[in-house]
């Protein structure tokens, strides 16, 4: 089985806006499989190769565009003597600035193939980002931040002209509140926190949520926490134990319970399961 490892880098590039812009040349390399703890939009300008994210393989070619979450592993293998790519890095403070709610609930990030307008318009959005960030002009960093916005904007029109499932619009205070927890989901929060980034009463919220989102916010927090979870199980040898509490459980005890009333099997069962097939598909 090949080692996952954790990149540990840090976005500071940027003071206070934890966005990191590169400009790349590959050849024929492997970037081995990895994750970390923040957004990575990849462009492929040119070249081919194949990217392998959670276990899918995907083609690497001249206008594919891969959007990857906290939660994504994945790796690269190029195949051709040039490969150049864009590469946007950004962590969850920069979406909060930023205010896309629908950004955090869509429901899968992966691939997307770009159009020629498409590549160019998006290439020259980050191109201009990456000119930001070289000096201190006036306003830089707000400047960026709105770029940001613009180019995950554009990623979330392709999401929905390519997905059947059109998200009703939600009322502002339900998107706040979802935000909220994507945000602070790996964190001690509870519903007087939630009902007051969403500007309601505990009870209004609790209401409202379930009425909007079709499950308690009881609910909807705990399937964040799992879904965490079993990310980091696949893809991280930390003790379950301490996995729980690093995904927001208070109790280790009742993180198995959930767990086991969700997946069936416990923590230990589905890490010993995944390694299996990560070697069977290996």
């Amino acid at each position: 089985m090949p080692e996952i490892a954790r990149y540990p880098e840090k976005l500071d590039l940027i003071e206070t806006l934890n966005i990191r812009i590169n400009e790349r040349t590959l050849s024929k390399c492997t970037i081995p499989l990895h994750w970390h703890e923040y957004f990575e939009l990849e462009l492929f300008l040119s070249g081919s190769g194949k990217s392998v994210i959670n276990h899918q393989s995907y083609p690497c070619e001249s206008g594919t565009l891969f959007l990857l979450s906290p939660l994504d592993s994945h790796s690269y293998t190029i195949a051709s003597e040039q490969a150049d790519m864009l590469n946007v890095a950004f962590n969850m403070q920069c979406l909060e600035d930023i205010y896309l709610p629908e950004f955090l609930t869509m429901k899968s990030y992966t691939a997307i193939k770009l159009s020629e307008q498409d590549i160019l318009w998006m290439s020259t959005i980050i191109r201009k980002m990456n000119a930001e960030s070289q000096g201190s002009k006036f306003l830089n960093k707000k400047y960026i931040s709105k770029l940001l916005a613009c180019l995950l904007i554009e990623v979330i029109r392709l999401h929905k002209e390519n997905t059947v499932d059109k998200n009703i619009t939600l009322p502002e205070s339900i998107q706040n509140a979802m935000q909220y927890m994507h945000l602070h989901f790996r964190e001690t929060i509870n519903l007087h926190d939630i009902a007051d980034s969403a500007g309601l009463s505990s009870n209004h919220l609790s209401e409202k949520f379930h009425q909007y989102v079709g499950v308690t916010y009881k609910t909807y927090l705990i399937k964040l926490r799992l879904d965490y979870a079993v990310r980091l199980i696949e893809i991280t040898e930390t003790s379950i134990s301490e996995l729980s509490f690093f995904c927001g459980f208070n109790s280790s005890a009742y993180f198995h319970r959930v767990f086991k009333s969700k997946f069936g099997i416990s923590p230990y069962q589905y890490r010993k399961n995944s390694r299996n097939k990560q070697k069977t598909d290996g």
